[in-house]
């Protein structure tokens, strides 16, 4: 008989050291129950853990600090108890940091629908539309079945190419 087991592997976080880091704002994203960190944002893959120091929802700042110039995913979620039992919303995005980039979220989950907006703090809170892209996981079959995340509206196909 054999027995197949799956899950999430995860690695540690390292916040970068050197400076030139970009700043992710926490502090107003719509009570989040939580959310996936994504080291490789391109297709959400090497899902980071994050220390109770670190984990932005739970320290003091409310920030987590990121690479400049990597992109990084992130899959956001609520969870919320009503009358008719749970609910739950997600959103996936992923973003590519600038240098001193300060960033923060801007979330909200009414029980039927949630959303996060990505705005520049260096900019008054103006949206950040550049280098950000919301995603949505897809099962990619190799090895087994693996989840990965695709862009919602792909670019379109070249002419020619089907």
């Amino acid at each position: 008989m054999a027995i197949g087991l799956g899950g999430c592997a995860t690695t540690p976080y390292t916040p970068p050291q050197a400076s030139g880091n970009a700043v992710l704002d926490f502090s107003r994203s719509g009570g989040l129950s939580g959310f996936f960190f994504y080291g490789n944002g391109n297709n959400c893959t090497d899902n980071k853990s994050l220390t109770h120091e670190l984990y932005p929802l739970t320290n003091k700042t409310g920030t987590l600090v990121l690479n400049a110039h990597q992109r990084v995913a992130f899959g956001f979620f609520w969870n919320r108890g009503v009358a008719t039992g749970w609910k739950t919303c997600s959103v996936l995005l992923s973003l590519v940091p600038q240098p001193d980039g300060k960033y923060g979220l801007v979330g909200q989950f009414d029980g039927d629908k949630c959303s996060m907006a990505l705005v520049d703090l260096n900019n008054g809170g103006a949206p950040v539309a550049e280098n950000v892209d919301v995603k949505r996981m897809g099962f990619v079959p190799s090895a087994g079945v693996r989840n990965q995340c695709v862009p919602v509206n792909p670019s379109p196909t070249p002419a020619g190419v089907k």
